[in-house]
């Protein structure tokens, strides 16, 4: 279009250089896109860089043949590949893991394509797409893309979508699967020795009868044979996070790639759950349903306060009365979801060990635990910290004080009685959390 006068377009480089190439080995930015675009690249494009102009619908033409055919499109990464994981240091500070694998590619087609056959084809790339949904303003607190410039949109303002569904919910925030024609997404090339690869289109893909309507943030409802549960991290003003965990008949207890989303978790408030020590946005698990499941959730916490973890929505069995439970193991408490959202204070950190989505309120469903736990005894005199434990040996031993801080770590224990002094605060309650021989772990309540 030529009027008003055509606003900036910028596809995504992986390999070239940002504000942080001279320090790590982390690469990608936006560079200016002109002339013919490219079949399967992706392009970003802002309205009009006429400024003050009333809000307007801005018709813009394409030319040419409509695309047919096998189309491929080049993908490429970085050289970092410590992109994923839990980002925290031994005094529980937040670190940032750059994660160069990502991709704009695009739709070639003027019909939709369906995303989970385009994962399944693809397998030289996580199995997961991202889209954006412009669904916030932007910020100048955070950036998606390595703090590189003023102001950006968050990584929570994108769809992930797997085969279990997608990270922001049911009906009304759902996608329905079908990538429309011209619509740009994200994706993750696998890490590996390879640095440039390419990512197939097929006509198999796409059909006349694919729903070609939803582009960007056009959501509508749909039904499957999945339960899943999406849960919320909101703060004190009341801004949510969320992340979902869904119960499927193709999915495992380990990693699906078709069924588990990675999430960077490092510079921006967050909720997730964990598997094989990898964070994720989505994650499916199997089924038949097992009520004594439980699921580690990690939350990252930028600034000290108040928050709450709340149940945003759910589907499938979780529709009727299977009970929902998060454990805190600091405070050691089994709370219900269903009842209301669970309120907590928190420092700032990244806390992969606090929290645990559950279906039943008794101590990991074993008849023994009370015996266990009554038999682990904590006292403490004038600073001195004593526990002992007359059936397991004790492992590790971690103490926080009441915003979750971090103030002791020991482990290698390996016996019944553990004394320690090497506590600086003292006249304060503690929460000291054991993990005992058998696994175990036992979060007691104390005053030093």
């Amino acid at each position: 279009y030529t009027s008003p006068s055509p606003g900036f377009k910028y596809y995504w480089h992986p390999l070239a250089s940002n504000i942080n190439t001279a320090t790590t080995t982390t690469t990608g930015n936006w560079i200016p896109a002109s002339g013919a675009m490219t079949p399967g690249k992706g392009y970003i494009v802002r309205g009009s860089s006429s400024y003050g102009m009333a809000a307007t619908d801005i018709p813009a033409v394409f030319r040419g043949v409509p695309n047919n055919g096998i189309i491929t499109a080049d993908i490429s990464r970085g050289g970092n590949q410590t992109t994923f994981g839990p980002t925290v240091t031994a005094n529980n500070s937040i670190v940032t893991n750059f994660d160069d694998n990502w991709n704009l590619v695009a739709n070639p087609y003027p019909s939709a394509i369906k995303a989970l056959d385009f994962l399944t084809f693809n397998t030289n790339i996580q199995g997961f797409i991202k889209i954006w949904t412009h669904g916030t303003a932007p910020v100048s607190t955070t950036s998606p893309f390595y703090n590189t410039f003023a102001a950006n949109y968050t990584s929570s303002d994108y769809i992930t979508y797997n085969s279990l569904g997608n990270n922001l919910g049911p009906s009304p925030l759902i996608f329905n699967g079908y990538i429309a024609s011209g619509q740009g997404f994200f994706v993750s090339m696998n890490d590996g020795n390879t640095v440039t690869e390419t990512v197939t289109f097929k006509n198999s893909m796409r059909d006349k009868t694919y729903d070609n309507s939803q582009f960007y943030r056009t959501m509508q409802s749909a039904t499957d044979d999945k339960n899943r549960i999406w849960l919320d991290l909101i703060d004190s003003n009341n801004v949510p996070v969320r992340t979902v965990v869904g119960y499927v008949a193709e999915a495992t207890l380990g990693l699906d790639r078709m069924y588990d989303a990675i999430k960077n978790i490092a510079k921006e408030k967050n909720i997730y759950s964990l598997s094989e020590d990898e964070t994720l946005i989505i994650q499916g698990r199997p089924t038949p349903f097992d009520q004594n499941d439980q699921v580690p959730i990690g939350v990252t916490i930028l600034s000290a306060g108040d928050y709450k973890i709340a149940i945003a929505a759910v589907d499938g069995l979780f529709e009727h009365e299977q009970p929902i439970y998060l454990e805190d193991k600091e405070l050691n408490i089994i709370y219900d979801l269903r009842q209301s959202p669970y309120s907590f204070s928190s420092a700032a950190g990244i806390f992969n060990d606090r929290f645990v989505l559950r279906y039943t309120n008794t101590a990991l469903g074993n008849p023994d635990f009370g015996n266990i736990e009554n038999s682990v005894i904590v006292a403490g005199n004038q600073g001195e910290l004593t526990i002992k434990s007359s059936i397991e040996n004790i492992q590790e031993v971690t103490i926080y004080d009441v915003l979750g801080r971090q103030l002791f770590f020991t482990k290698e224990i390996n016996n019944t009685h553990f004394v320690t002094s090497n506590i600086s605060l003292s006249q304060q309650t503690l929460i000291v959390k054991i993990k005992l021989e058998n696994g175990m772990t036992i979060s007691r309540k104390i005053i030093l």
